[in-house]
């Protein structure tokens, strides 16, 4: 985002967000965030809602609409609002007015961008009918509005209203129009049954699919020419074809009794999630997901999803497939989806004590063809079914020493604990060999040769000898550091990754080179605490690093190391690649998916279905054969398959965009804030006069997943060219000299995705 101004200065503002709660399943990620007055809403009876082109959401409340753009909420009202009982949000047209129906049978409109109030006759004239009982958008910029009873007209500004379908003596009611030109429209007589009509461009008929029960209670519109309605007992799928599918809703859900909702209030709610085949059900007090088929996939049945008791006005399915519940007890936005990550090991931390959770560290894959992880003080064998068990305590001693296990072809599995120690795959066995062993956060296998990390030396599997490595002080003590990987280079050399650096290591000469911050010439490196050396089929060098994500070209020493202002905003523990040209990072802030090309950050968090946030340093493994990979973290292991996110990388959860919400300029001539965002949005300009007090200005990322965790930033490009980075989305600027400069604004989302 970018705004040219003139005269200005910068003071950051801290907006407060509510920390949200997070429901979790193994199946399906649950994320709940709940808003109520308590929180700066208008209400709390939310009754309706909508987003915008721009991706803010409004909300009808008791008296009030509210603008919500993941920050903070506004309220808006006028006597019209205040004076209905009832608000519906139908729809934006391709001026950017919000239509809003009132049940006096008139509408009112809302710029999103000026936020200005307009009549009917203000906006459209003469032309636009008195009384409008609904409207939808229809084809070449109409629209289709139903009168106060039977008649339903197709209206173009500035022309008179056409008639374009009639039922005279029932209710007849607009549902949607395809960019095709037809439509599904509904007829009711009066509460003693009706019809599902679908029609053609000219309000002909197609289809008439007429329901002989009282009335129907809930409708949503799936595809192009599909439609769900519920009746007292039964979910209908039709098309224009006629009846293709009918359920019970008692077979969909057992709990479900019918009660009159003109009686009780309470009415059933349809919503359809046609980017992922979900349909979205709320039958008192129970609201249920199901697939295009109509099977359940999940019910919010656990008490701490509040909702459950309360009544559900409204279901609104955003652009980020988040859904929304406006509901008695405030409005939900509830983040569901299903869990691309499978889990082992894993405890609820809501229910288990710090101690109980299984902290994984190394992992790898036996010549059984089982995955073997260690999460001390034992050892765990997952089979290719998914079963996970415990094979037996590890050796007595410090269970925590045994950071490591390293697997041969053989069978054996080979692990430290101030000894080294075998253990058969196949035969169960373990053998301890009597050696001095400090503790060991690595092992790895070469040739016929075991190699240790601390103190660094190598054991022969043939005659079970243990030999020290020479020390070479002229690059220090390598035995008092913390090898965290090995990776061979040539026949008799390897690259040691420690936390002192990046040192080569032959097995004749010793340490022949050393990599590292204090390094001079070619020898620097801007890291210190190196996790994980991969060395990718082009021949370049990626290390995970406490400092983030290292990039180096061996042969001409370039390098560029990727930090927070990238979407790194962790600690890295490992580096793994996948078959995409992606590159998939454990860190202590969540798994980072990195594109090489692009150099696009995406950050899996627990609200994405992970169980934990934070990974172990050493705890990675790919499956070259599968191609799955394993991740070890503090609760647990997770396993996934990257080919499962080539969806989510075509762009659809860039979707969000980064706007402007205010721009009050403080005048010095009429000593009174006044909103310039006409103007702004206008010309892209800003120009502050000598006696002008202050600019206030307001921005947001329209990304709902979690936006306490957004990060902003701001350039003020002429006067001071440093970005000053922060959670605050608001700015107040005054007292710069006079001159020219360019206000620039960028985010980052909380899965790392930068916008500007």
């Amino acid at each position: 985002m970018y705004i040219r101004l003139k005269l200005i200065t910068a003071v950051l503002l801290l907006i407060s967000q509510i920390i949200p709660a997070i429901g979790q399943e193994n199946k399906y990620v649950v994320h709940v965030d709940q808003y109520s007055a308590t929180k700066g809403t208008g209400g709390n009876h939310a009754y309706d809602c909508f987003q915008d082109s721009r991706g803010i959401m409004w909300i009808v409340w008791e008296g009030s609409l509210d603008r919500f753009d993941g920050k903070e909420f506004k309220s808006f009202t006028s006597p019209q609002l205040k004076a209905a009982s009832k608000v519906k949000l139908l729809m934006e047209d391709n001026e950017n007015d919000l239509w809003i129906w009132l049940d006096n049978q008139t509408i009112i409109f809302l710029n999103i961008y000026t936020e200005k109030l307009r009549t009917s006759a203000e906006k459209f004239g003469a032309d636009f009918p008195a009384k409008v009982d609904w409207a939808v958008k229809g084809i070449e910029n109409s629209y289709l509005l139903q009168d106060e009873a039977s008649n339903i007209y197709r209206y173009r500004k500035g022309q008179k209203p056409v008639l374009y379908y009639s039922a005279p003596g029932q209710l007849v009611s607009p549902l949607v129009e395809y960019e095709d030109g037809t439509a599904w429209l509904e007829r009711n007589d009066y509460g003693k049954g009706g019809a599902m009509i679908g029609t053609d461009r000219n309000g002909k008929e197609i289809i008439n699919i007429e329901y002989h029960v009282p009335n129907i209670f809930a409708k949503g519109i799936w595809g192009k020419d599909t439609i769900h309605y519920i009746t007292h007992d039964s979910f209908f799928l039709a098309t224009f074809k006629g009846i293709v599918l009918r359920k019970s809703l008692k077979s969909m859900y057992s709990g479900y009794e019918f009660s009159d909702p003109y009686n009780t209030g309470r009415f059933q709610q349809i919503s359809v999630e046609q980017d992922r085949n979900l349909v979205w059900v709320y039958l008192p007090y129970h609201v249920l997901v199901y697939d295009k088929s109509l099977q359940l996939l999940f019910e919010f049945d656990n008490p701490k999803y509040t909702f459950q008791s309360t009544d559900v006005y409204d279901i609104f399915l955003d652009n980020q497939n988040h859904t929304w519940l406006c509901t008695f007890g405030g409005l939900y936005n509830v983040n569901f989806k299903r869990n691309p990550f499978q889990w082992f090991l894993v405890k609820d931390p809501e229910t288990a004590s710090p101690r109980d959770l299984k902290s994984t560290r190394k992992i790898c894959k036996g010549a059984d063809g089982n995955i073997y992880v260690l999460a001390a003080p034992e050892l765990y064998r997952i089979k290719p079914d998914g079963q996970a068990a415990a094979l037996q305590k590890l050796p007595e001693g410090d269970q925590h020493a045994i950071l490591s296990i390293e697997a041969d072809n053989a069978g054996n599995l080979w692990f430290n604990n101030h000894q080294l120690y075998n253990y058969n795959v196949f035969s169960g066995k373990i053998t301890a060999y009597p050696a001095k062993i400090k503790n060991n956060w690595y092992i790895k296998k070469f040739d016929n040769k075991l190699w240790l990390g601390y103190p660094v030396s190598a054991v022969s599997i043939t005659n079970d000898q243990l030999t020290d490595l020479k020390k070479y002080p002229h690059f220090g003590d390598l035995n008092e550091m913390d090898i965290h990987d090995f990776v061979k280079k040539g026949d008799r050399e390897y690259w040691l990754a420690t936390d002192k650096g990046l040192f080569l290591f032959d097995t004749e000469k010793g340490i022949t080179e050393h990599y590292w911050q204090e390094g001079k010439g070619k020898y620097f490196l801007p890291v210190v605490n190196i996790r994980h050396l991969y060395i990718d089929k082009a021949g370049d060098y990626w290390m995970a690093a406490r400092e983030g994500l290292l990039y180096w070209k061996y042969s001409t020493g370039e390098y560029r190391l990727f930090g927070e202002a990238d979407g790194l905003k962790a600690n890295c523990s490992a580096v793994l690649e996948d078959d995409f040209g992606r590159l998939w990072i454990s860190s202590d802030y969540g798994l980072i998916q990195f594109d090489k090309a692009t150099k696009r950050v995406r950050t899996f968090l627990i609200t994405d279905g992970l169980p934990c946030d934070e990974f172990n340093r050493l705890s990675y493994f790919k499956d070259e054969e599968t191609g799955y990979m394993y991740l070890g973290g503090l609760n647990g292991l997770v396993k996934f398959h990257p080919r499962d996110f080539q969806e989510q990388n075509s762009g659809v959860e860039s979707i969000a965009n980064l706007i402007l919400t205010e721009c009050l300029l403080f005048s010095g001539t009429t000593n009174q804030e006044e909103d310039i965002r006409a103007a702004v949005l206008k010309d892209n300009l800003i120009t502050i006069n000598p006696g002008d007090l202050f600019l206030k200005i307001k921005f947001a990322l329209t990304d709902y997943t979690k936006p306490i965790d957004i990060t902003y930033a701001y350039l003020i490009e002429g006067y001071n060219n440093n970005w000053h980075t922060g959670r605050e989305n608001e700015l107040l600027l005054s007292g710069l000299p006079y001159g020219s400069y360019t206000l620039r604004v960028k985010a980052v989302s909380p899965n790392g995705l930068p916008y500007e």
